[in-house]
């Protein structure tokens, strides 16, 4: 069997989203179709539009489902309950009693909350195809539970109210509540964006964007030229960038994105972080890429893109599979082997080194925000994200008082050497002593060089 994917925008124009559907062995698939069609409309929050990437994920896990069940012979008409556990167990790594038997298994084993969200999207396949009367031989077991609503308010996560709902039984335990997200301390980050800089600049590029603005990586790799361009205009009339770099370095410009759910939002692009671009990016190989784009696409012109930003060193415009291979290639150099470095950690990282920034100037204790969140670190979260709840907050205060008490770096040692001329590693590093003594910082008598040898960041070799 073979299983393919297209993506083309939705029938209705009214809806302006992409539809992404099925071909099974080179033919649309005529059910998957007719289910995806509905989830675009529907299937979003509040049972609204869907967001895109969402929709096709969707489509992927019903692909994926098609793929498992024929392998053992079946397919979603013929398939019972007893075969969706099979399958449920392998992806597990579960033996026929439902206990852990990694060793038994070839393939790494996926979570639980991996593994319940394609159990969801299968039963909601299921059910739509139940309501428009289509024959199969599947019967589930399930069961109605309560759960809390989600819905919106200050106090979200201390809402008592619930509502029933019908889930399929071969759902399994969640994995562990998050009490903390993926987040990166800024001297390993600084090794993180070195690494990627050997890889190619343009990655480098994109995360010193993604980790100044929060952005997601949908709207990051949909960032135009032409927005940087009508920037640069902006903050060079009059003077030079040297001139204006001394007092700009804390000032933003708004910059419009797509966000989840296709809504249009703003976000702060520091102009720190446009002239830095600029500097290492758009002046030096843009140019030389947009000319080779334009030359190797110039036949092709649904390829063609003149306004395209982040572009490789062969043409190609960059697509989120590139980011998230150059991101796993850095990751294991730095020393982040056993959970690799994802593109949505840079958004997480941006928010927490916003709280720390934030808790340290205003020296609120982060042990000190109680049952609800501070106020003011909700709102500068929300204004910074596009949106945020006070579980959200609370999650992202834990990570970044995880991230001040941890204060070693678990990203790979510097010689003596390299340090030495890393004036940006020495200015993290100040910054971490900074943090760590607080008002009794002496930078008369402090040594950034054996600061960081005490902490092992440091070596002399």
């Amino acid at each position: 069997m073979t299983i393919t994917y297209k993506t083309y925008p939705h029938p209705d124009s009214d809806i302006k989203r992409n539809l992404t559907v099925i071909f099974v062995n080179n033919k649309l698939d005529i059910p998957s179709t007719e289910f995806l069609l509905n989830e675009v409309r529907h299937g979003g929050r509040c049972g609204g539009v869907a967001a895109e990437s969402v929709h096709r994920d969707k489509a992927i896990k019903i692909g994926e489902m098609y793929r498992h069940l024929h392998s053992i012979g079946k397919d979603w008409r013929s398939a019972f309950e007893i075969d969706f556990i099979r399958i449920r167990n392998a992806m597990l790594c579960w033996d026929a009693n439902d206990n852990k038997a990694y060793d038994d298994y070839e393939y790494k084993h996926i979570s639980n909350n991996a593994m319940n969200s394609k159990i969801n999207i299968w039963y909601k396949f299921y059910k739509y195809m139940e309501n428009i009367d289509e024959p199969f031989d599947l019967v589930m077991t399930t069961k109605k539970v309560k759960v809390k609503k989600r819905h919106g308010g200050v106090l979200k996560h201390l809402d008592d109210e619930y509502e029933i709902i019908e889930i399929w039984t071969i759902k399994v335990k969640p994995d562990p509540e998050k009490y903390v997200y993926h987040a990166l301390p800024r001297f390993d980050y600084h090794h993180f964006e070195k690494e990627l800089e050997k890889i190619d600049i343009v990655y480098a590029m994109i995360a010193h964007f993604m980790v100044e603005t929060g952005l997601r990586i949908k709207p990051t790799v949909k960032v135009r030229e032409d927005s940087f361009r009508n920037y640069l205009i902006d903050i060079n009339k009059g003077k030079s960038i040297d001139e204006k770099r001394s007092h700009l370095q804390d000032n933003f410009r708004k910059m419009s994105y797509v966000a989840k759910g296709g809504l249009v939002k703003n976000c702060d692009l520091p102009i720190r972080t446009i002239i830095n671009i600029k500097e290492k990016y758009l002046s030096r190989v843009y140019p030389i890429r947009k000319k080779l784009h334009s030359d190797k696409y110039s036949d092709r012109p649904e390829k063609l893109d003149e306004n395209a930003m982040w572009i490789l060193e062969n043409g190609r415009i960059v697509n989120e599979g590139d980011i998230r291979r150059a991101f796993k290639q850095a990751s294991e150099v730095i020393g982040y082997t056993v959970e690799v470095i994802t593109p949505h950690w840079l958004r997480h990282t941006f928010a927490t080194w916003i709280l720390i920034d934030y808790f340290q100037k205003m020296e609120i204790p982060f042990t000190g925000t109680g049952v609800t969140p501070d106020v003011m670190a909700m709102g500068i979260l929300a204004e910074k994200l596009g949106q945020v709840n006070p579980e959200t907050a609370l999650i992202y205060t834990r990570t970044a008082f995880k991230m001040m008490v941890g204060m070693t770096s678990k990203g790979p040692i510097m010689s003596f050497r390299n340090f030495s001329k890393d004036k940006r590693a020495q200015e993290i590093v100040e910054c971490l002593a900074r943090d760590e003594f607080g008002k009794d910082f002496d930078t008369e008598i402090f040594d950034v060089f054996k600061y960081a040898e005490s902490k092992g960041i440091v070596v002399d070799y």
